[in-house]
């Protein structure tokens, strides 16, 4: 009995989700909108934007952003950071082939930085970010041990895998994109140059003038986490995509690169280890709607044309672009850790109805069936299993969280001006417990601790570099 009530307990709550996002009195649009700006668990959209054949079909902002407000990229970074290392390359100031010892020496291992393009360089990396984090390397990395070595040093130093070799599978990392932000500092040997690349080969070519592209205290670009620019901004690079590379007459992402970002790479075809998405099909930094051919796994999202590339980030951040539609579709959120997730694909079937039965635009999914757009099930939710932490681990707690707050702080007042009750608010989805903190206007600093000895800061450097962990 007690089974039986719990089984109809789940179908109902299953059941009322479900009818409460589809009822059959609401529009597409407002299907769609209830998906993204409605009251789903953690779940908090800041932006929606969809672009087709370049014109704007649909733009909403929530939560006090607006067109004009920059966001936080998070891992979109990635690809936007590969897109920037790319122009490098291609100028020969150092190759996809070369090793990353050569220039990178605390390193100890075969990986070539084409293996840290692939997310394959076999250094031992835990990616995680639900629950207390304090485990995880990107945590070390971005906040602990990583402030004061450099983020590529801290990264350098971990043991490399006894269970993979380098070119061979692949785990997500964003230890390997930050040792590709580092090998192109190196290759450039001046930090002027260095420091204004990412917009005299990038952004003002493209017409975003007013990103900002965040350093570690090393001064190497966060290429992993920390980009700031607006929808608008983030769809420009979307449409980017969509043209295969080329800004008006410039090629902007060269042509052999764009090829490899549609591409799956070798090590997501033979073996994705644990710990990391077992049917993501990554390429270049970037993921692809491509089949892993290798592992007999079709295109993740059905409802995407099988060309979409797509820019993921934490907390939600999505720019989705597909040359063959001519389709930019972009979100930006500031979800509890990543709980959007498994609502992607109701998601883009929604805004697929949206286009088609009010905008009279059809989109070709790459899992069409005689024409036919895939059923997108609304998702049941899994449990994540909770991490073990030791008692050293929970130690590193109270500077984690002090670390963690100064420098979002930092960024969230000075870079994105949003209010400190707003800044709070924002913060509250992955830190819930906020330690004292005080802001400096005059000297463009953050300060967060739990008693006046020991204290994070964070100092804000200009709209271009933003700010640091001091």
């Amino acid at each position: 009995m007690k089974t039986t009530a719990c089984l109809s307990k789940i179908l109902f709550t299953f059941g009322t989700l479900f009818f409460a996002s589809t009822s059959w009195s609401e529009t597409p649009r407002e299907t769609m909108e209830k998906i993204a700006f409605g009251n789903l668990p953690d779940i908090h959209t800041d932006a929606v934007l969809i672009i087709k054949d370049g014109k704007t079909i649909y733009e909403r902002y929530a939560r006090g952003y607006t067109a004009q407000t920059k966001h936080l990229s998070w891992s979109m970074g990635k690809s936007i950071a590969g897109m920037i290392a790319a122009q490098a390359i291609h100028s020969g100031k150092f190759g996809l082939n070369d090793s990353l010892h050569q220039w990178i020496p605390e390193y100890q291992g075969a990986a070539t930085v084409l293996d840290a393009f692939h997310m394959s360089t076999g250094i031992k990396f835990k990616e995680e970010y639900s629950g207390i984090p304090i485990d995880s390397n990107s945590t070390h990395m971005l906040y602990l041990e990583g402030p004061a070595k450099g983020f590529a040093s801290y990264v350098a130093s971990l043991p490399n895998r006894t269970d993979a070799k380098p070119g061979d599978h692949f785990y997500y990392s964003s230890g390997d994109a930050n040792l590709i932000m580092e090998v192109m500092k190196k290759s450039i040997h001046d930090q002027k140059k260095y420091d204004e690349f990412p917009w005299t080969s990038f952004f003002n070519r493209i017409g975003i003038n007013d990103a900002s592209f965040e350093q570690d205290s090393s001064g190497t670009f966060v290429g992993s986490s920390y980009l700031y620019m607006t929808a608008r901004d983030y769809a420009r690079i979307g449409q980017l995509m969509v043209n295969q590379g080329k800004w008006k007459q410039d090629q902007m992402i060269p042509q052999w690169y764009f090829n490899m970002m549609n591409e799956v790479a070798p090590g997501v075809m033979k073996n994705a280890l644990p710990g990391t998405s077992a049917t993501r099909s990554y390429s270049m930094q970037t993921t692809t709607n491509r089949p892993i051919t290798g592992r007999s796994l079709p295109s993740e999202y059905p409802n995407l044309p099988e060309d979409a590339l797509l820019m993921i980030g934490h907390q939600g951040q999505l720019v989705i672009a597909s040359p063959s539609e001519n389709l930019v579709i972009v979100r930006l959120a500031t979800d509890k850790v990543d709980p959007f997730n498994p609502y992607r694909q109701v998601f883009f079937a929604a805004i697929r109805n949206f286009l088609e039965k009010e905008k009279s635009i059809k989109i070709h999914g790459a899992g069409d069936i005689n024409g036919q757009a895939s059923v997108a099930s609304w998702p049941v939710i899994p449990k994540k299993p909770k991490g073990k932490n030791s008692l050293s681990d929970y130690l590193k707690l109270p500077h984690l969280m002090r670390a963690l707050y100064a420098k979002e702080l930092c960024s969230c007042h000075f870079v994105i001006h949003r209010t400190l009750e707003q800044c709070n608010a924002d913060l509250k989805e992955s830190l819930p417990l906020h330690p004292f903190a005080s802001i400096d206007d005059e000297e463009k600093m953050v300060s967060a601790t739990w008693s006046d000895l020991i204290k994070s800061r964070a100092r804000y450097y200009g709209p271009q570099l933003g700010c640091s962990l001091l």
